[in-house]
């Protein structure tokens, strides 16, 4: 089991490197909010027609609940921590601002810029591999639990990281970093990579566990989806925006439907 958990961990990192290798920075720009619609649609429907039935059927439902209430708490302060984060090329991650003040003045702005920046940088690295790896271990349940539900948490977590790994490579990439790019990408598939052969490790020999994770993935999902994803789609809101968000979330929403049609044939 510990093979496909590993490999399904770190598929999202390999789709995203492929695509920001393949396409130029303005067809990623481009893309990231119509990916950003299909995930909402994917994590939700994952979450509540996936997740959580499988979780209740496994384990004792207030319990299970329960897990899921503190799931999400959880990932709040996680978030609050700087730990659980989702970024998509938003212009608030370029901090090198320009002084208005003197030649001096200018050169010590610059310092403390750049400063902030690498400081800025190593919490959104850090960030980054928190999530991936709290990603592998809950992926890790679902395959323990079904492999069918393996696979459709795998496309929930392919879906948001998409977003998120692309968004971090338009910044660096406009910073003229494309190696770090490159690292970042590679750092953020190992580290799920590593999460998911714990998972299995930790959760094979304690399956009563399993069913609590998988509320801790629905948790996971729906967070993300509901205070990551979606606050960012209210920005600008005008009729034809909002016909296409909803038009990629049904998508997203129509993917997970029928990947449970293909299961029933």
């Amino acid at each position: 089991m510990i093979v496909p958990v590993a490999l399904a961990a770190v598929a999202g990192s390999a789709v995203t490197c492929a695509a920001a290798i393949a396409l130029p920075l303005p067809a990623l720009a481009r893309a990231v909010p119509r990916l950003v619609g299909v995930a909402v649609g994917v994590l939700l429907a994952v979450s509540f027609l996936d997740l959580l039935p499988a979780a209740l059927e496994r384990g004792a439902g207030v319990a299970v609940l329960a897990s899921l209430l503190g799931g999400l708490v959880l990932f709040f302060v996680l978030e609050k921590a700087q730990l659980w984060r989702h970024s998509h090329a938003d212009v608030s991650h370029d901090h090198a601002m320009p002084s208005r003040h003197d030649g001096a003045a200018r050169g010590a702005g610059h310092v403390s810029g750049h400063r902030h920046a690498q400081t800025t940088d190593r919490a959104i690295l850090l960030g980054n591999c928190v999530h991936n790896l709290i990603d592998g271990i809950l992926l890790a349940a679902g395959f323990l639990a079904d492999s069918q539900l393996g696979f459709a948490m795998m496309m929930a977590v392919i879906a948001h990281q998409l977003p998120q790994q692309i968004g971090d490579w338009q910044v660096l990439q406009r910073q003229g970093k494309f190696s770090r790019a490159l690292a970042w990408n590679v750092t953020a598939g190992l580290v799920a990579m590593l999460g998911g052969v714990l998972g299995c490790l930790l959760l094979a020999p304690a399956p009563r566990l399993v069913p609590h994770v998988l509320a801790l993935a629905a948790a996971s999902f729906i967070y993300t989806a509901m205070a990551d994803l979606i606050p960012g789609m209210h920005r600008h809101w005008d009729v034809r925006a909002t016909v296409s968000q909803m038009t990629l979330i049904g998508a997203g929403i129509a993917a997970i439907a029928g990947l449970h049609q293909l299961q029933t044939i």
